[in-house]
């Protein structure tokens, strides 16, 4: 189950024109026309499993709000750095069917290593709200092929035998 909370929503807002016209189907698309944001809260974050985030402030914001999320909580940039370049670490670390636990541990594990050797893999992705539409489109261009990769590697922590080919792209 993916939910989706905001560090200062406004109830009145609604998903762009320009990020619905991104939408690959009439579902997503109605989807995001029916979204409405809701306040990011320690209880919105109680019980779950990985929460990204697009900047390193909604990160911060996480934190402030449920300090014990630090090791489940990452930036969409971020988690593509360790998807993209530590994946065959990864495959190591989480075997088949080990769950999303043992993913976001190893995960977590890792990130606090690359820390540890002066890498920061968190980074903000580029808020393209009240700008020109092609900043939807490199947003979504640049979250797409990570959000691929994140949903394969859950997919496989949760039943490898589900799982076909890595995607590509990330």
């Amino acid at each position: 189950e993916v939910t989706s909370a905001g560090t200062e929503p406004n109830q009145a807002l609604t998903v762009p024109g320009p990020l619905l016209d991104l939408a690959p189907s009439r579902r997503v698309r109605a989807a995001l026309t029916q979204h409405r944001p809701q306040q990011l809260t320690g209880r919105s974050l109680a019980g779950q499993d990985l929460v990204l985030t697009a900047t390193d402030d909604h990160l911060d914001e996480v934190l402030r709000e449920d300090p014990a999320a630090v090791r489940r909580t990452f930036t969409i940039l971020g988690m593509g750095t360790l998807l993209r370049d530590h994946g065959e670490e990864l495959a190591a670390a989480v075997p088949p069917g080990a769950g999303v636990t043992a993913l976001v541990t190893a995960l977590a594990e890792l990130r606090s290593r690359l820390i540890a050797h002066g890498e920061r893999p968190d980074a903000d992705l580029p808020d393209p709200f009240r700008g020109p539409a092609e900043g939807y489109a490199a947003m979504a261009q640049t979250a797409q092929p990570i959000v691929e990769l994140l949903a394969w590697e859950i997919a496989r922590a949760l039943d490898g035998d589900l799982v076909e080919e890595e995607p590509t792209g990330a």
